[in-house]
Order: C-alpha cells, then structure tokens, then sequence
C-alpha cells in the first residue's frame, strides 16, 4: 500500500467527506463548461472517477481541492478527446452550430470562467474572459478557487514553474489590459 492510500475509506466516508462539495464540484464546471446540463453532466462523471479513486483519498488532506482537481482533470479528458474530430467536421458551420449547442468543450478557446461570485465588476470580467485559456485557467484555479500551486498545477497537468509562468503573464496581461481600459476613459 502507499502512502497516503486509505483502503479502509468507504462508502459511508465518501458520503460524509465528498457529497457536502458536491455543490462546491457544480459551481466549479459550470465555470469550465458554461451551460448547466453540461456541467450536471461533467459534475457526475467526476463524482463517478472520485468514488472509484476515493481510496487514493488521504484522509485530513484538502477534499475541496481533490475534488476540483478530478473536475478539471475529468474536464481536459473531455475536452482532449473532443479536440481528436477531424478538422474538415470542425468547419462544416451546421456541425459546428450543432456541437456548440450540445457540446461546447471542444471550444475551450471560447471557454470562459465565469467566476462571476467574485468577479462582479463586469470590467474586470471582460478583462479576465479576454485572457488566452491557458492564463485564465491557471488564474481560475488559484486566485478564483484559492488551490494551492501545487494542487492547481496537478490539475492543470503541467509543472508547477509552467503554472507560475501563466500566472505571471496572465496578470501582468489582465493588468495590462484594465489599465488600457482605464486610460481610454
């Protein structure tokens, strides 16, 4: 066994220490996702991969942010897969209309993090939904959702000097950004 694994975690615990997030899980796909039966969706397959991961589960350890790392993760799985349609589909406008409405994870360009329970400026949400996605999903997980760097970087899938790397330059960007708009006023 390694360390950290609790085999003996159950069910009854999983109830008691995952399903009060499951709400906290929502609001965090509906960021990623934008539409409430896609995020219904994506919420539940990632409650699923928690239930069959929750021995991995350290016990004491941060849930909230296991919970969110499997939502991103179970995310850019959903989002990787959709990007392998070959491209001459992609173009094809009725098909796209289509996939938009059904699906809209395969434009994760176009993807935006509302985060809109603390970005009420509609300025400074503009300024943020302008950043490149990678900038914006880095920023999302640890100035929105308050993940350490460590855990966003896990469920960003990237190395914790990458992550600190977005974050740099998408602040800088959205700094950038406000001043302009600021400026021009």
């Amino acid at each position: 066994m390694q360390s950290g694994v609790n085999a003996a975690y159950g069910r009854a615990d999983f109830e008691q220490v995952v399903v009060p997030l499951m709400r906290d899980a929502y609001r965090t796909a509906l960021r990623l996702v934008r539409h409430a039966e896609d995020a219904d969706d994506l919420t539940q397959a990632a409650l699923l991969r928690a239930l069959r991961g929750f021995g991995n589960f350290t016990p004491g350890s941060n849930a909230r942010a296991w919970l969110r790392t499997i939502v991103h993760s179970e995310f850019l799985t959903r989002y990787r897969r959709s990007q392998r349609q070959p491209d001459i589909v992609r173009r094809d406008p009725e098909y796209i209309s289509d996939e938009a409405r059904t699906n809209p994870l395969w434009q994760l360009d176009r993807a935006r993090h509302d985060g809109a329970d603390r970005l009420s400026d509609p300025r400074l949400r503009d300024a943020f939904e302008s950043l490149p996605a990678p900038f914006r999903a880095a920023m999302q997980l640890v100035d929105l959702d308050e993940l350490s760097y460590d855990e966003a970087a896990a469920a960003l899938h990237c190395p914790v000097n990458t992550l600190r790397t977005r974050l740099f330059r998408g602040r800088r960007r959205l700094s950038a950004v406000l001043r302009h708009e600021y400026t021009a006023r």
